[in-house]
């Protein structure tokens, strides 16, 4: 298995962890709170994943290689979005000012990339797939 990753790595991901945890905190936590909502619909349903990986993000700042799925899960899924969906859009000169906040939402996560130990990450999959 490959060596863990250094202390600078794990708080760089403890970072990580409090940036997502605090930014969902900001952004949805009040929504999920504080409501009028008669009704579900998509957005209550995005609302709560969205609280959901925040919480779990609280968890990462104790334990930032146990929950790295966390941080994949929210680099693939940002760039997913990036890829299907912002990219045409933007290359077709069609984003407003609502998309482009949702895309520049999504860009500041690929700072994710370089910090996520995907070495360690996979290894450690290969690891418990043999266990």
């Amino acid at each position: 298995m490959t060596t863990e990753p250094t202390k600078l790595r794990c708080n760089l991901l403890r970072l990580l962890y409090l940036i997502m945890a605090a930014g969902l905190a900001i952004t949805v936590w009040p929504s999920v709170l504080i409501h009028d909502v008669m009704q579900v619909h998509s957005l209550t349903g995005v609302q709560s994943m969205l609280a959901a990986m925040g919480a779990l993000a609280v968890i990462g700042l104790w334990f930032p290689l146990q929950m790295l799925l966390l941080l994949v899960f929210e680099v693939f899924w940002k760039l997913i979005f990036l890829l299907s969906f912002a990219l045409p859009l933007v290359l077709n000169g069609q984003p407003d000012a609502a998309s482009w906040e949702n895309i520049w939402a999504c860009l500041i996560a690929m700072v994710f990339i370089p910090i996520i130990p995907w070495r360690y990450w996979i290894s450690s999959l290969k690891q418990q797939q043999a266990d």
